[in-house]
């Protein structure tokens, strides 16, 4: 179809007309709102962060206040001023993963704002290489069937809940985070094509299903029997012995490891147990013994690179690949 030159502008409809006026402020707010609930978090105590480095002063709106101090330089200006906030952070003794975290606030919105046609240049390659910083290793399997052992014997509320915590957590490789968000409607046990939980992936905004082993849904089972079946939006988790039945606590993600970290010293375990760790030892016994997309495939990682970072690196291994090498 030919449109003439000369033909008047359509009208729009006022939602149309709106959004075609977006303002600076409408698009982060919309960019912001696109992200993840985890992500949306940290990236808003990077802007924070950056406005308090770059100001000395608290902005209430720290995102756009962030975005305006952006703005107000050219391209090369504004590359050296993330630079110089990222060694600031970096002085202050921040992990490499922690900083790249927060640089990738500034330059992930100064990228949608430059695809929105408010900012005229992005800002890339201004995050530091993420190197490991610290021991994220696991319990030994000896050391978690021992964890477990304790747990099980402990058939109070408290024990019953505590053997499904760890049964998610290393049997099914989650994130704490993923377990204490869990709500009562998304523990589907008896689904045809296995016990499955409905968790907030890292990098998700909708809830995901993720099997479980039957251990789990056992665990799963006799806990959510202890508290006479809850439904709905109720959290999975809480803490126990406060208050009446059904109105108690959610756990926190700090709960969670208060609560291994007291089970792990009464089994007399000498090693840190953490919830990262439980996930880390799982992810060791499948590259162990599996194959790579197994390993993929139980701690949901869409990368090997990614996966790769949870391998326990073994002085055994090391020690055989020398053995191999040696003249």
């Amino acid at each position: 179809m030919n449109t003439p030159t000369t033909a008047q502008p359509l009208q729009l409809l006022p939602a149309a007309q709106k959004a075609a006026d977006a303002k600076p402020a409408d698009v982060l707010a919309r960019w912001l709102g696109d992200l993840a609930s985890g992500t949306r978090a940290k990236y808003r105590t990077a802007f924070a962060r950056f406005v308090t480095w770059a100001t000395g002063q608290h902005a209430k709106n720290a995102a756009e206040t962030a975005l305006r101090i952006i703005a107000q330089h050219n391209r090369a200006s504004a590359r050296e001023l993330v630079l110089g906030w990222r060694a600031s952070m970096t002085d202050d003794g921040l992990a490499s993963a922690t900083v790249a975290s927060m640089v990738a606030a500034i330059t992930s919105a100064c990228a949608a704002f430059h695809d929105a046609g408010v900012l005229e240049f992005t800002i890339e390659r201004v995050a530091p290489k993420v190197e490991p910083r610290q021991d994220r290793s696991g319990p030994k399997r000896h050391e978690v069937e021992q964890l477990v052992e304790l747990i099980e014997a402990d058939t109070s509320p408290a024990g019953l809940r505590d053997a499904a915590l760890v049964r998610l957590l290393h049997d099914c490789a989650l994130r704490r985070g993923e377990v204490v968000g869990l709500r009562a409607c998304d523990v589907q046990l008896d689904r045809d094509g296995g016990p499955t939980v409905l968790a907030l992936r890292k990098g998700f905004r909708e809830r995901q299903p993720v099997l479980i082993g039957y251990k789990a849904a056992q665990a799963l089972r006799c806990w959510l029997d202890c508290r006479e079946a809850p439904d709905g939006a109720v959290p999975v988790f809480v803490a126990v012995g406060r208050g009446q039945r059904g109105q108690d606590r959610p756990l926190t993600g700090e709960a969670v490891r208060q609560i291994l970290a007291r089970r792990a010293k009464q089994a007399g375990i000498k090693s840190a147990v953490r919830p990262h760790g439980l996930r880390h030892s799982a992810a060791s016994q499948v590259a162990r013994r599996g194959s790579l997309k197994e390993l993929q495939a139980l701690g949901g990682w869409r990368s090997l690179s990614a996966a790769s970072r949870y391998l326990d690196r073994l002085d055994t291994d090391r020690r055989k690949a020398l053995s191999l090498v040696e003249a």
